[in-house]
């Protein structure tokens, strides 16, 4: 009993040191906007409140804005997803494929998402296609990594038990080797959701008319620091959204890693 209150009490400091961290932060943010032309977080939730009431934030409403924004990142994300673990596997198990794709892969995946914005705009002109062929290009390659990583690091006593119950390849990817990938393509799929976040921003500012990175931009063109504050508060908070609703998916997927923290 007394050590279950002690591991309570620990879990209950950790609740209030967190709480102690954000408030001492918007604190220091408040200090700091009151010396400097950065808003204040009074001024921030404001602005923000006042777009939630306008009819019209730039080219549309700030609904409009978000839901814009949150299709691409949804629509880059799945297609990331599966880009990333069909070439990973593929890959990862296939030597002959590896051989012919890997080199090209390790050409192509230092150069940022962003570098590719003139060719893209030539290639599929301004509009949402090609911020989503941003996103998926700038979030696929984390998830190709882990999935291959995964693929190529499964434990071998679980390969020399496979061949030892007489499993045929297919079956040895079906039910040894891709299970045991799963905890590195989870990874690699939450690295590439940050991604997503960065990426959507960074193409809506400079190929759209519309979402929260064009936002951002006729905030800035404007010097209106105040929306720009508070567009990034929105993305802050879209991204705990989706990283919320990722974790749920995450304890679906691999419970037994929820299972080994308890």
């Amino acid at each position: 009993m007394k050590q279950l209150k002690n591991l309570e009490f620990f879990s209950n400091w950790k609740w209030i040191l967190s709480i102690i961290s954000v408030v001492l932060f918007f604190i220091a943010w408040h200090i700091y906007g009151l010396n400097t032309r950065v808003p204040t977080p009074i001024e921030t939730v404001s602005m923000l409140v006042e777009m939630f009431e306008r009819k019209r934030v730039g080219s549309a409403s700030l609904l409009v804005h978000i839901g814009a924004s949150m299709k691409r990142i949804t629509l880059g994300f799945v297609f990331s997803c599966i880009i990333g673990i069909v070439l990973g596997v593929l890959m990862g198990w296939f030597k002959t494929f590896r051989a012919i794709f890997q080199p090209i892969f390790e050409m192509i995946r230092p150069v940022p998402g962003l570098a590719w914005i003139p060719l893209f705009i030539l290639w599929f002109g301004i509009g949402d296609k090609t911020n989503i062929i941003m996103i998926v290009f700038g979030a696929f390659v984390p998830i190709c990594l882990n999935t291959y990583h995964g693929m190529t690091h499964v434990d071998p006593t679980l390969i020399k038990a496979g061949k030892i119950l007489g499993a045929n390849n297919t079956n040895m990817l079906k039910n040894i080797v891709l299970p045991d990938s799963i905890p590195a393509i989870v990874a690699g799929m939450r690295t590439s959701l940050g991604s997503c976040w960065m990426s959507v921003v960074a193409s809506e500012m400079i190929v759209a008319r519309s979402g929260l990175g064009y936002v951002i931009l006729s905030a800035m063109d404007s010097m209106n620091y105040e929306m720009v504050m508070a567009t990034m508060i929105l993305i802050a908070v879209g991204c705990a959204v989706y990283n919320f609703l990722f974790t749920k998916l995450e304890r679906v997927l691999c419970p037994w890693l929820y299972l080994k923290q308890k």
